[in-house]
């Protein structure tokens, strides 16, 4: 008997270009069909793909999330009784409990000074699909659709919001903070409130998209809870571009997102008339979705994975910014990092599979386990700084702080290192003097630094990770009563 033709595709054709663009359905009886698509679609990254298409369908609040997951992964279906785990300062509310709350927690006394090192939990009848860190916030993602975010801000009442209202310089923030750490966002000029699927956290700014591929950002300090429905724009040709947003990243001061037939457009800066909210973006050329596999927004560059697993970036660094999206700036090129290319290749990988970073910092995973960091220090992103410790460990994904990060494997323990500045409990190790005592850290000036991974101690299966400046947050299915939160 002739073989199917769906069988004669390369597995990396079927699991990273073809998934994507079938219905949840179709992925379903693939993975009934026969042994060889069995084992071919039950990986990490088919596992994403139906994850986002199954949540992003979601259209009435009777939808059972086990409905459908009932014949996939446990870790899955686990995210419907997740609970979160945040810890590190909990300055301006970062960690979404009062101030007395946290000044009751566990404390140690270093140098006559309370060190607080407690674990905060929080709990949602719906559970948790997501979270992301940014400077002054988590970003929070219910199974429900709903968003929220810790803090009394999301913003640190900057005086300079970006990328935001275009020309707009804000003096000491007025807006009034709510009583509470944990609020729900609204959307302005909507009857109801979007069922959202994705969000994406920049310093003091977030993106979110709706079921319905509406795009919203909340980057105007006056407007706390409200976000605002953003029309992509070219302002070169003076037209409005459409398509269906295939991902969604929030850069330190910049934003962007993925189009479908388009690519990846970033801007800086947004207008409003006549109720019309429109991003001036700028596209870059050659990255639609038949080009690039995934990318991130960092600062002043965007690091690209591309449909053959190849590291790119477009550097920024030396542009003015807030002109990124006029015709005026001249675009980078694209340049391949070589380095990181030749280490992967001399260690047995070909390909990259999994990208994340944050302000001056990425992290990229190899089909070889191989954990790579890119810092801009490093001859601009060039040279990369070898995970030795975490090859073979399995690990699915890293969250990339400011100066710390976070890396979880495919069992759910989580590993975290970098420095903890004015050794704020960001990397969750617990007591300093611990830490200290064991020669796993050590004090550089008031800064905690731990330069090599060490397993963080949870109850529990972590499903995600986030990370930013000075907090860092877990959705975890617990497995055993918690003893270790405030």
């Amino acid at each position: 008997m002739e073989q199917s033709l769906i069988l004669r595709l390369p597995e990396d054709i079927l699991v990273f270009h073809v998934v994507k663009y079938l219905e949840l359905k179709d992925i379903k009886n693939l993975f009934l069909t026969c042994k060889q698509l069995n084992r071919s679609l039950n990986c990490p990254t088919v596992w994403h793909v139906i994850y986002m298409k199954t949540f992003a369908e979601a259209q009435d609040e009777n939808y059972s999330f086990e409905m459908f997951y009932k014949w996939g992964p446990a870790m899955y279906k686990q995210r419907k009784h997740s609970v979160l785990k945040l810890f590190g300062s909990n300055s301006f509310g970062r960690l979404g409990c009062t101030r007395e709350t946290y000044n009751n927690s566990k404390y140690e006394i270093v140098n006559g000074q309370r060190r607080y090192y407690g674990t905060f939990q929080m709990t949602s009848q719906s559970g948790y699909a997501d979270i992301s860190a940014g400077g002054f916030s988590f970003e929070i993602l219910g199974i429900d659709g709903t968003l929220s975010f810790t803090g009394y801000d999301w913003h640190g009442r900057l005086g300079r919001i970006a990328p935001g209202l275009k020309g707009e310089r804000i003096g000491t923030i007025q807006a009034a903070r709510p009583r509470n750490p944990i609020n729900t966002v609204q959307a302005l000029y909507w009857k109801t409130l979007p069922r959202f699927t994705a969000v994406s956290s920049g310093r003091a700014h977030f993106l979110a998209l709706d079921s319905d591929n509406n795009l919203w950002t909340w980057d105007d300090g006056h407007v706390l809870l409200y976000g605002e429905h953003l029309t992509l724009w070219d302002g070169i040709i003076d037209k409005e571009i459409k398509g269906k947003i295939l991902k969604i990243r929030a850069g330190w001061n910049l934003n962007s997102c993925m189009v479908a037939g388009v690519g990846i457009v970033v801007w800086s800066y947004r207008t409003v008339n006549n109720s019309l909210t429109k991003a001036y973006v700028r596209i870059l050329p050659r990255t639609n979705e038949n080009y690039i596999f995934d990318y991130v927004l960092l600062e002043s560059a965007v690091i690209m994975i591309d449909r053959h697993g190849i590291l790119e970036k477009i550097d920024f660094s030396g542009l003015n910014l807030d002109e990124i999206s006029s015709e005026n700036v001249h675009l980078p090129p694209t340049v391949v990092l070589d380095q990181f290319m030749s280490y992967i290749k001399t260690n047995g990988s070909s390909r990259f599979i999994r990208l994340s970073g944050c302000y001056e910092t990425f992290a990229v995973i190899s089909e070889g386990d191989d954990v790579l960091i890119g810092k801009r220090g490093r001859m601009q992103f060039k040279l990369p700084l070898i995970m030795a410790s975490l090859k073979q460990k399995s690990i699915i994904t890293v969250a990339a702080g400011d100066y710390h990060f976070l890396a979880l494997d495919n069992k759910g323990q989580v590993y975290s290192w970098g420095r903890e500045s004015m050794a704020n409990n960001c990397l969750g190790l617990g007591k300093l003097t611990t830490i200290l005592s064991k020669g796993i850290g050590y004090m550089d000036g008031k800064d905690l630094v731990v330069p090599d991974p060490q397993p963080i101690q949870v109850s529990g299966r972590v499903l995600a990770i986030a990370a930013a400046g000075w907090h860092s947050a877990l959705i975890v299915a617990p497995n055993a009563p918690d003893s270790d939160n405030s």
